[in-house]
């Protein structure tokens, strides 16, 4: 390690070349980075008609980036080749697509990412039934024993049910961390939401079951086959008390969110006597509450308890025919135009942050028809260079944020408990403990609320106070770093090229002076992750 003296650069006397003590600048970075979610998150609002629900998504207004511009002469990833004068960086059309569809790109990945391009590496990733993650579901069976285990069994049985819902929370985690199928982890994250059931009213062996046999393996299939799927699962019934509707007692749930939050949306026109229509439809969906049983916690048809005649859902009836009619009613929704509206318009803002402009929904209405709603032709549709380019950065959840320090720098092994104990949990983002059915808000100022602890997590990772969450300072710095690479360095790795100029500057003027050893090295790791530029993607 060297010691290097740090010139006083033209935009450090703009702002003050006073020195800084350590414990200034990290009380620094935290309100620079509060103040600056701050000043984000208040242009970041609802878009389109308000719900009544807590549920509005919608980007920060303005980019916490800059201006991001193509490198001259080459470009070689995250890796430091010491030898060039600005940080090289990919085409800002390819880390635009990287920040959105994965959790952070590990520096491992680089390359070959960097070599499939835009249009490559789109379409690997929405094809992840062709990618080799056998390495990374290794880990998972060898980890997380519990998480497979058959619902069953652990129905109504406390232990079990516990140990299988940890396994899950932690296989969820690491996937996130070292899949290669990081849309599908995404698009699982963005179902989760949507379908949301709360572990608190479900049996957790029934709520495992749930997102691991329901969500998980359609999260990247048609829109119909995950809507039929939901609907027919013991965990939803008991959920939104579709258990308790009866033909001589009806229960309105169910039937009510099935069109408000899941498919057509609450301005899609239908009124209170259409949501009693529903409900009739939906008698006899219930479950097995019976332990002990080969199928107990499962969804099941009880026809004795079905609602008979035709039922009539804004204009359109619906013959009785038992569980058919059902089925034939969630199609119908499916495939209704204010669902390709609605679901549309959510996806957009998930991946883009802001609401579709009307020539981008008629394009996701024209993908979802021609492709039966196959949630792959219309992310193409929406994940463009173009719709791209124009998307503000979004403020990052917890679980993002805790997951993309992993994979930025690229933590073996990590230790998924320490992880959530420290960020995720700390921060309100726990899985499956939103108890509304619309699932946790896509806001900043929502998640805002744990921005203190955010800075608290990265200043205790960076510095490696946390066991089992340790990265390698050879492999982020290099043997021999210098004060101008131990920035570049933090910026490709972190940043994609892209760090802002404030943040630079903090890191160099607590660095300036001081010995480059382990402990200055921890501390720069430490501001960056817990400043405000790595709170956005």
């Amino acid at each position: 390690m060297i010691s290097e003296k740090l010139e006083v650069t033209l935009e450090e006397q703009k702002v003050g070349s006073s020195s800084t003590s350590r414990r200034g600048f990290l009380l620094g970075a935290a309100s620079l980075g509060m103040g600056a979610m701050a000043g984000l998150a208040q242009a970041q609002r609802v878009v389109g008609p308000p719900t009544g629900r807590n549920s509005g998504a919608g980007g920060p207004g303005g980019s916490a980036y800059g201006q991001v511009g193509r490198v001259a002469g080459g470009n070689n990833g995250f890796v430091y080749n010491g030898n060039y004068e600005e940080p090289s960086r990919w085409s800002s059309d390819l880390s635009r697509l990287v920040r959105r569809i994965s959790y952070g790109m590990r520096p491992s990945e680089a390359t070959a990412i960097e070599a499939l391009g835009f249009s490559g590496y789109l379409n690997q990733q929405l094809n992840p039934a062709a990618i080799d993650d056998s390495v990374c579901e290794t880990g998972v069976t060898t980890n997380f024993p519990n998480y497979n285990n058959a619902v069953a069994p652990a129905f109504k049985n406390s232990a079990a049910g516990v140990a299988m819902i940890d396994d899950w929370e932690r296989v969820v985690t690491y996937r996130a961390i070292y899949s290669k199928k990081q849309l599908q982890q995404r698009m699982f994250e963005f179902w989760s939401d949507h379908f949301n059931i709360d572990r608190w009213k479900v049996d957790l062996a029934m709520t495992t079951g749930y997102y691991r046999d329901t969500i998980y393996p359609n999260s990247m299939g048609k829109f119909k086959d995950i809507l039929m799927a939901v609907s027919k699962t013991g965990a939803m019934m008991v959920y939104l008390d579709n258990t308790l509707s009866t033909a001589n007692k009806l229960n309105v749930n169910f039937a009510r969110e099935i069109m408000e939050l899941y498919s057509i949306g609450v301005d899609a026109g239908y009124t209170e006597a259409d949501i009693y229509e529903v409900a009739r439809i939906f008698t006899g969906w219930g479950f097995n509450w019976t332990a002990g049983q080969g199928n107990s916690g499962h969804f099941v048809y009880y026809p004795a308890w079905h609602d008979p005649g035709n039922k009539t859902v804004m204009g359109v009836t619906f013959s009785s025919n038992g569980m058919a009619e059902g089925e034939a009613f969630v199609n119908w929704l499916a495939n209704h135009p204010s669902t390709q509206e609605f679901v549309g318009r959510k996806l957009c803002k998930f991946f883009l942050g802001t609401a579709p402009s009307s020539a981008l929904m008629s394009q996701i209405k024209s993908a979802w028809v021609s492709s039966d709603g196959d949630i792959k032709e219309i992310l193409k549709v929406i994940l463009t260079q173009a719709n791209l380019t124009a998307a503000p950065a979004k403020f990052k959840r917890p679980f993002h944020y805790g997951v993309s320090t992993m994979r930025h720098l690229e933590i073996a092994n990590a230790n998924i408990v320490a992880l959530w104990h420290y960020c995720i949990n700390r921060c309100g983002d726990t899985l499956y403990y939103w108890p509304q059915p619309d699932g946790y808000p896509d806001t900043a100022e929502y998640w805002s609320q744990g921005m203190v602890h955010r800075v608290d997590f990265g200043l205790k990772f960076g510095n490696m106070f946390i066991n089992g969450l340790h990265y390698d300072l050879t492999a982020t710095f290099g043997a021999s770093p210098s004060l101008t690479s131990v920035v570049d360095d933090l910026n490709n790795r972190l940043f994609y090229g892209e760090m802002s100029t404030s943040d630079k500057l903090w890191i160099r003027r607590h660095l300036r002076g001081k010995l480059l050893n382990e402990a200055n090295l921890k501390s720069a790791v430490a501001l960056a992750v817990a400043g405000p530029g790595f709170q956005w993607y």
